[in-house]
């Protein structure tokens, strides 16, 4: 990444550096990083991340969680990390739908960022009811432009299959 455009973003954000750390209104910056290890790719992966943040003045709490999911899922559910790492297949049936609804629609049972946008629900709505091939292609690529726009996450690898 370009770190001094993330410096920028941070200040002018109100992200002061002092002491090697972000601050704003007397606080540090303090994400909490949450990975699990199942997907051995985000247990390599976490440190890098939290490295990479703390090297922007961040404070970053790690949490690898055990092989117990039932960990995982109470952060998740009591959405208690500012981060999640997680790992997903994005074109399981050959069809973006699926994902796109899950993890970006306002309502998808995937959708650990909380995203939430009118717009890209309206798109989705319009492409569950689509059929035409071409029309499903244009509005796949509408729905990602925003979601991009907006980016509720950050996709870090795409594997090649």
């Amino acid at each position: 990444g370009d770190k001094s455009a993330s410096e920028k973003l941070l200040t002018d954000a109100g992200w002061e550096l002092s002491g090697g750390k972000r601050v704003k209104d007397g606080q540090a910056l303090t994400v909490r990083l949450v990975a699990y290890p199942h997907r051995p790719g985000l247990v390599i992966m976490q440190p890098l991340i939290a490295d990479a943040l703390r090297d922007l003045g961040i404070t970053v709490k790690t949490t690898l969680t055990g092989d117990d999911w039932s960990e995982t899922k109470k952060i998740m559910e009591e959405r208690t990390f500012d981060m999640l790492m997680w790992a997903q297949h994005t074109l399981p049936a050959g069809d973006p739908a699926w994902f796109l609804n899950a993890f970006f629609g306002s309502e998808g049972g995937n959708n650990h960022a909380n995203f939430a946008s009118t717009e890209v629900d309206s798109l989705l709505d319009q492409l569950s009811v689509t059929s035409d091939h071409d029309e499903r292609v244009f509005l796949s690529g509408r729905v990602q432009s925003e979601i991009h726009n907006e980016v509720p996450v950050s996709n870090l690898v795409t594997p090649l299959w």
